[in-house]
């Protein structure tokens, strides 16, 4: 063909605006591979009236918490799992609508972090975006809570600190530096000096943190969530400390050892509930098989049963368990939760030896 001719500088063309769209194809995936959410929570806590430049809006309940709301709080975060699920929303915009609860626990703002900056690799090409509580006792809690160290806030990012409370603190290794902060904290806040009175908190916490990061119930199959934890402690009262305790991993029903006849039960009738107390009770669930592991959670009761802690709550998958001194108290939710919450408190004048 003459590179001359009107029909060869057509081919020419052509090939050109080819190579051209196959350039900006390989360019579009590979950013797509490469994006990182970016995150920003508006100064603005007012509903938005439209979202021009947001693909898709969740709403959270007013109530938002696990330990006063699991149900409608769980639906909520699935539904946001959902639509992350679909790869036919791939690199679309999410909006979080946080402007109307009026009440708000640490567990739901752990949660909305993990999914926000936790996503496991297949599922990161996303961008986050959303607002403030409107309530301004709710948007207080909100800000004290350490939420604002993990994600971008457009205007001045002034982090608000409470010397009551311990903000938010998330990993993916057994780190004794947290234990020990943890341990130490309690100990100033119920203004005591010798520190091995706090020492079953600092053995729990690196319980918790191990069973996130090593422990023998971490499963072959990926989770939507990178395996992390975050952890809270806030004073509740005069005498009480609030601790609440996220593990992003499969969840305790998910991950343990399972019997012949527990395999088969394709329909779940024992419930997720079964086996978490079965976990707590120390029957031998760990997914090793080595006898010397599982022993964990069954301490963890212990300082239940002896008082050391109350209110011990487990959320995890369809099961929600408060653990009581002498027994449980045992529900299965309608929609399962991925992951673990933990949540207890500390009455202060025990680690004293006084009465409360």
């Amino acid at each position: 063909m003459n590179r001359k001719s009107p029909r060869y500088k057509d081919w020419k063309k052509r090939q050109e605006e080819k190579k051209l769209r196959h350039r900006q194809k390989r360019k579009a995936l590979k950013e797509g591979r490469n994006r990182t959410p970016k995150q920003t929570v508006d100064t603005n806590s007012k509903k938005r009236e439209s979202l021009p430049n947001q693909d898709k809006s969740f709403v959270a309940p007013s109530i938002f918490s696990f330990q006063n709301n699991a149900s409608e709080t769980t639906t909520f975060f699935n539904g946001i799992i959902r639509y992350i699920r679909n790869r036919q929303n791939f690199g679309k915009m999410i909006f979080i609508d946080i402007s109307s609860v009026t009440e708000l626990t640490s567990d739901a703002l752990m949660y909305l972090l993990a999914i926000i900056n936790n996503l496991n690799h297949g599922y990161r090409k996303y961008h986050f975006s959303g607002n403030a509580p409107a309530d301004p006792i709710v948007q207080k809690q909100f800000e004290e809570s350490g939420f604002y160290r993990y994600v971008k806030k457009r205007g001045q990012n002034t982090l608000k600190e409470n010397k009551d409370i311990l903000q938010i603190e998330s990993g993916d290794t057994c780190n004794n530096r947290i234990a020990k902060q943890i341990s130490d904290f309690v100990c100033t806040q119920a203004n005591v000096a010798d520190r091995r009175k706090c020492s079953f908190l600092y053995d729990m916490s690196i319980e918790l943190l191990s069973n996130t990061c090593k422990h023998a119930y971490s499963s072959a199959k990926k989770s939507f969530l990178l395996q992390r934890w975050y952890y809270f402690v806030k004073r509740y009262d005069r005498d009480t400390l609030s601790f609440v305790f996220l593990d992003t991993g499969e969840g305790i029903p998910a991950t343990v050892q399972k019997k012949f006849a527990e395999r088969i039960d394709l329909l779940n009738l024992r419930g997720d509930k079964s086996y978490v107390i079965s976990t707590f009770d120390g029957d031998f669930r760990t997914a090793t098989l080595q006898g010397y592991r599982g022993k964990g959670l069954p301490k963890l009761r212990s300082y239940c049963t002896e008082g050391k802690i109350t209110d011990f709550r487990v959320i995890t998958n369809k099961a929600d368990i408060k653990i009581l001194q002498t027994g449980y108290e045992a529900y299965d939710m309608p929609t399962s939760l991925c992951g673990t919450l933990y949540s207890w408190k500390i009455k202060l004048s025990s680690l004293k030896g006084e009465k409360p």
